[in-house]
């Protein structure tokens, strides 16, 4: 599971890059969860960046991987990132 979207990093424009969620931990009252978020150039590349988001967890939805995804999909700076 990954996102790919073009991206402009220190001032170069990336064709592609490839986002994926690194880790995703539960809060202990598991009502939210926190994930780390890697973007590389291509798919096995060197990270360029990695960011961190907490978001809320619903536990009768998908698993936490899937629901980091989608979160990160509402966010402006992936927009247009599609699902690879």
């Amino acid at each position: 599971m990954a996102l790919t979207l073009d991206l402009i990093y220190k001032n170069v424009e990336v064709k592609g890059a490839y986002v994926t969620v690194a880790v995703v931990t539960l809060g202990a009252d598991k009502a939210e969860m926190n994930f780390s978020v890697q973007t590389c150039a291509q798919a096995n590349g060197d990270p360029l960046t990695y960011v961190y988001h907490t978001t809320r967890y619903d536990m009768d939805g998908e698993n936490p991987f899937k629901q980091a995804y989608e979160y990160l999909k509402t966010l402006p700076e992936f927009e247009g990132a599609a699902d690879c």
